[in-house]
């Protein structure tokens, strides 16, 4: 009984303690963005010293991280409500007229949102920011209220178009947002080759190799492939290097992997140059929509390669060097506030007579209509896919509807 007296004692201290210090005063508040080294969104609530006892007073940095070690902060939206990830973390910053709330790694998923106005995002803490202000000798505590959080930074945290865009570039651009995503579907029995409903999967994922920061190789792949594993379609890239010879926005790329086809009774080994760059934006379909327009990107560019196994007679089969060149397009357009449509195309020529014998151009291309399901990263998606598989040189054509994931939302 005693220990319980003590305890209730100390609590009541603490509770007590806390309410007899005042409350700072926030002026307003500012978003800012941070593409040194990464990229970050930083929040700041501008404290008020004008009042006669704070003249001159300043926040002591010294003390604010022991008294606010135990701080947790978040982000609520009422459009989505998860929306840190592990890649992202929340840092508390104090500097002498403001406390900054800086969010690191900020994802694409998390940059639009921030440009969404209707998303409404604000932070919450799980307690009071303590905090000592000094003037010399002079010392006195403060203190912001998680309510007085709440309000300040409710709506005033929007991020402009030229925000985004600069965020989405330290992230690695256009191009790179472009190379990173998943479809998952389902191919109705009456458009599936094979009579039967099948189902699919389409992937792009680019990354970095971690310990080779300071250099720009990457690992790329990209591919589509289903229950149906002799569709004609279906195919696998994987390029474990990829070298940028130029830094800006666009890039000379040059590549070294394997192609093949999903069950790889053809592949090849491949080296190819190319260049990605952005052109601007031919349609605004947003109608005046806060929403991230992302520029196309285009690719054009050339390929050496060495077929190591083939589906063809032996009379037609070649295991020569062949070259290639191809020319690439990708488009997302965003329309109105939930609606996308994507345009993904490539067309290319074969200089080997045995491969191309008749000299045609070949090409395939997608249509995807997305539409934005509420509170979730996904978009239930329509695609119409038709043409040659670049491997094989198989045709085909399908519908399929399914859902589709930007992967840098998680990243």
């Amino acid at each position: 009984m005693k220990y319980l007296l003590i305890t209730i004692s100390f609590l009541f201290s603490l509770s007590s303690f806390s309410q007899d210090i005042e409350s700072a005063q926030i002026l307003n508040t500012e978003t800012h963005i941070n593409t040194i080294g990464g990229n970050s969104v930083v929040i700041s609530l501008n404290l008020d010293f004008s009042p006669v006892e704070l003249n001159g007073y300043i926040i002591d940095n010294s003390t604010f991280n022991s008294l606010n070690s135990n701080l947790k902060t978040n982000l609520i939206s009422k459009r989505q409500p998860n929306i840190i990830d592990k890649g992202e973390r929340i840092t508390l910053q104090a500097n002498p007229h403001k406390i900054s709330f800086e969010i690191e790694n900020a994802s694409y998923g998390l940059i639009s949102l921030l440009k969404d106005k209707e998303a409404d995002i604000y932070i919450t803490t799980n307690s009071e920011i303590i905090f000592e202000v000094t003037n010399g000798s002079n010392t006195k505590k403060l203190k912001i209220t998680p309510l007085q959080i709440e309000k300040h930074t409710q709506n005033n945290m929007i991020l402009t178009k030229l925000m985004g865009e600069e965020l989405i570039n330290a992230r690695g651009g256009d191009i790179f947002v472009s190379q990173n995503n998943f479809e998952f579907g389902v191919i109705p029995s009456e458009q599936a080759s094979s009579g039967k409903t099948e189902y699919n999967a389409s992937f792009q994922y680019r990354t970095k190799y971690s310990f080779l920061n300071t250099i720009p190789i990457y690992f790329y792949t990209k591919g589509l492939i289903s229950t149906n594993s002799k569709d004609s379609l279906n195919f696998i890239s994987i390029y474990p290097v990829n070298y940028n010879f130029i830094k800006g926005k666009n890039e000379l790329v040059g590549q070294l992997g394997v192609e093949g086809n999903q069950t790889f009774s053809n592949y090849r080994i491949s080296g190819n140059i190319c260049w990605n760059g952005l052109i601007n934006n031919l349609l605004d379909l947003t109608f005046g929509e806060n929403r991230l327009r992302l520029k196309p990107v285009i690719s054009i560019g050339g390929k050496i390669y060495k077929e190591i196994e083939n589906n063809k007679p032996s009379v037609l089969s070649s295991n020569d060097l062949s070259n290639q060149i191809y020319g690439k397009c990708y488009y997302n357009i965003p329309i109105q506030k939930i609606y996308s449509l994507i345009l993904d195309g490539t067309a290319y020529y074969d200089f080997n007579t045995q491969i191309n014998p008749k000299n045609k151009l070949m090409y395939n291309y997608s249509l995807t209509l997305g539409v934005d399901i509420p509170k979730t990263d996904f978009k239930t998606i329509f695609k119409y896919t038709k043409g040659n598989n670049f491997v094989t040189r198989e045709s085909n054509d399908y519908l399929m509807i399914g859902l589709l994931i930007d992967l840098l939302v998680k990243r």
